[in-house]
Order: C-alpha cells, then sequence, then structure tokens
C-alpha cells in the first residue's frame, strides 16, 4: 500500500536526519522510488546523507574503511620505492659481475728485458707482468718523457693463472726528425719527435726502458721474425723463448 505524500513528508526531516526507525526509513526510500515530489522535497533539505544501502554500523566503520585504503595506497608506494631500489642495487651488482675497473700495475709487478733495436729503427722490449694484465696505455708527462702503464682487470679474469700470457713484445718507434713517419702496421706506437726517455709503469716511477744517446743492441733476424709473428701464432714460439732464456 502507497503511503500518502504528506505522511512521507512528515517523516522526511527524521529521514534526513537519520533518527528514524528502521521501518520508517524502509517506508520512506521505498516511497522516493517513484515519487519525484517528495525526492524534490529531500533534495532542498541539503546535508550529507547517507546513502539508502548504507546502515548505522557501515557508518561507524567508515572511518577505518578510509584509513585502510591510505594505509594500502602508502603500502603500494612502499612497495614500488622498494622495488626500484632494489633493481639499482642488483644493476649494480651486475655491472661490477660483468666489467672491470681496470688499475695500474706497481712497478715492483713488472720487469722488463730483451731490448733490442729491430732492422727497421723501431725499438722492441719484452714487458713481464706478475699477476694479470688486461690492457695498457701510453702516457706523455709533457717533458719529453714516455710512459708505457701497463693495467690489471679488477676483479680478475678466469684466465689468469698462466705466466707465459704476461709475457709480451712491445715496439715503438721515436721520429728522427719532424716529419718522420714509420708505417708498419706491426708498430704499437709512433711516439713523438723530441721524445727522451720511455718507462714502463706509473708516471714518475716506471722502469726506464729506453733514453736518449742509448746504444740498443740489434736484434737477431730469428728474434725479429718471431717478434713479427707474435700475433700470428699466438706469441707461443715467442714467449717459450722468453722463458727458456
Amino acid at each position: 500500500m502507497r503511503m500518502p505524500c504528506d505522511l512521507i513528508q512528515d517523516l522526511l526531516p527524521l529521514y534526513h536526519d537519520q533518527v528514524c526507525s528502521q521501518t520508517s526509513r524502509k517506508a520512506v526510500e521505498d516511497h522516493l522510488q517513484d515519487c519525484p515530489a517528495c525526492q524534490q522535497v529531500l533534495d532542498a533539505m541539503g546535508g550529507d546523507l547517507l546513502t539508502p544501502a548504507e546502515t548505522e554500523e557501515e557508518k561507524e566503520l567508515r572511518p577505518l574503511a578510509e584509513w585502510w585504503q591510505k594505509q594500502k595506497k602508502k603500502s603500494h608506494l612502499n612497495t614500488i620505492v622498494y622495488t626500484l631500489f632494489l633493481v639499482i642495487i642488483l644493476g649494480v651488482g651486475y655491472y661490477f659481475a660483468t666489467w672491470y675497473v681496470e688499475i695500474p700495475v706497481s712497478v715492483e709487478n713488472l720487469e722488463v728485458s730483451h731490448i733490442y733495436e729491430l732492422s727497421d729503427g723501431r725499438i722492441a722490449f719484452n714487458i713481464f707482468v706478475e699477476g694479470d694484465c688486461g690492457h695498457y696505455h701510453w702516457k706523455h708527462d709533457g717533458e719529453g718523457n714516455v710512459y708505457l702503464i701497463p693495467k690489471r682487470m679488477f676483479p680478475a679474469r678466469p684466465d689468469q693463472g698462466d705466466p707465459m700470457g704476461w709475457n709480451e713484445p712491445i715496439d715503438f718507434y721515436i721520429p728522427k726528425y719532424e716529419g718522420d713517419t714509420l708505417l708498419p702496421e706491426t708498430v704499437t706506437a709512433e711516439l713523438a719527435y723530441g721524445t727522451t726517455a720511455v718507462y714502463v709503469g706509473p708516471v714518475g716511477k716506471g722502469i726506464l726502458v729506453w733514453e736518449k744517446g742509448d746504444n740498443v743492441p740489434r736484434a737477431s733476424e730469428e728474434w725479429e721474425e718471431m717478434i713479427e709473428g707474435f700475433y700470428e701464432d699466438y706469441g707461443l714460439e715467442y714467449r717459450l723463448a722468453v722463458t727458456q732464456e
């Protein structure tokens, strides 16, 4: 049975303030479903009404639910931050596990021998590095001195362990005059005109290999052939010759 609008409108203030009984509430809500006039009266009252489906218990639990939602958002944000931090840590770890840092080798771990002049004017010598040597570079100090600086890998490479693998011929050519050039493909380094000394090791602490005015002995034909063929046969014959002398 449909209740009269006058009776419903008398209940609307109580419904609006949430102080009517559950029976009255249900009667009002059933009436409002198909009575635009009463709904308009209720809307005119304004205020923060509960939804028809929300109970008193749900109203009391609403602050707790809102707090829980905030905690979930905060937890998700923390998870994202921790995940990014873990990715960065793993990325840095992977970098150091797969890439190597080059560290200059100290003089105590270096040895220079077999210093000879080749037929084309280059000076060749053998360098022995105690421990792994992965790379070297030439450095000019600006005063006529040139340093060959061997560097080792950190962490050590898996192939470390064969001392014969650390014997290697190095050759260089010093121009005799401005514009003098030497073009053989096998030359390790062509140093600048005016170079007065060549060292192996850190700048200021290297082992002297050659200095201007040195009378460097000529290499035998056999020895020069071994140097020229060093990279063709992986240097086995040359390295055996160095270690057996």
